[in-house]
């Protein structure tokens, strides 16, 4: 089965001039005894190593960008599709580096596409925002019914950790969720210096964090709501549920804050989605 890519050209602004173009498609499928990596085409900087099997039937990836770093004009796209019974869990090594741009933009378009009862974990790292980066970041995820999902995205602007704030630059972000071919989530951010102060955007915080988990009920959100971290005193955390998509929302300062309440929610939440007890991805602790 081939993956369809989204078209940097037709879903982003022209840009001033040409970066690297990367791609990376994914394909999943239930094997004998466990998920296979049968599909995977890549062009330019983007690339993964070989599938890890830590929990024998899951099939774990690490999507490396070589480059480590992004800046105006390069352009990313990330497909990954799963079979029915296909089950995925995908990390990164590091953090995704968006640099500061003389103009052009940056653009990042990710799909992702699960068929039937495949389960689809997609835990990267943090997106730090340099000041000055200028960057348009489109998300597609395509579920069926009997689906399962587990998303986050922590995006940092700035870099708190040296003093340097994000005092100009432009991060546009897109999300569209749909389930059975139908929408049920859309979330949009614009986030500029002016737009970091704003009650109804950041409150003046530099990160922003937010995790999808499908299907969910009420006592999902419940279990959520229970799980605590050591700095939630740092942090403003939502937790939402929306039809049968659960959101959990953070604020804060750092991004380690964010991660780590967001590893203690999926930790938590893993086996009553996924139905597999938490196997923390080795590159974590590295």
């Amino acid at each position: 089965m081939s993956a369809v890519l989204i078209s940097a050209e037709n879903r982003f602004a022209p840009r001033v001039a040409p970066g690297w173009e990367a791609r990376l498609e994914l394909g999943f499928r239930s094997g004998a005894n466990r998920t296979e990596l049968h599909h995977r085409k890549r062009f330019g900087p983007l690339t993964v190593q070989r599938p890890f099997y830590p929990e024998r039937d899951v099939c774990h990836i690490y999507v490396l960008h070589p480059p480590a770093g992004v800046v105006g004009g390069d352009s990313l796209e990330i497909d990954v599709s799963l079979d029915d019974a296909a089950q995925a869990l995908i990390t990164a090594p590091g953090a995704g580096k968006f640099y500061r741009s003389a103009g052009d933009i940056a653009t990042l378009a990710q799909r992702f596409r699960c068929r039937g009862a495949s389960s689809l974990e997609w835990l990267p790292q943090e997106n730090i925002f340099f000041q000055g980066a200028q960057v348009q970041m489109r998300t597609q995820i395509e579920l069926d019914q009997d689906s399962k999902l587990a998303f986050r995205e922590i995006n940092c602007l700035g870099r708190p950790v040296v003093k340097e704030g994000f005092e100009y630059g432009h991060v546009d972000t897109e999300l569209d969720l749909s389930i059975d071919g139908s929408i049920h989530l859309k979330d949009r951010l614009q986030l500029d210096a002016q737009s970091l102060a704003g009650a109804a955007v950041l409150r003046g915080y530099s990160v922003s964090a937010m995790a999808l988990f499908y299907p969910a009920d009420e006592s999902l959100r419940e279990q959520a709501r229970s799980v605590k971290s050591s700095h939630d005193h740092e942090s403003i955390n939502g937790i939402t549920l929306l039809d049968n998509v659960l959101v959990v929302r953070v604020l804060c300062h750092s991004a380690g804050v964010a991660r780590e309440r967001l590893d203690g929610l999926w930790r938590a939440i893993r086996p009553l989605v996924a139905g597999h007890r938490a196997i923390t991805p080795r590159i974590w602790s590295t």
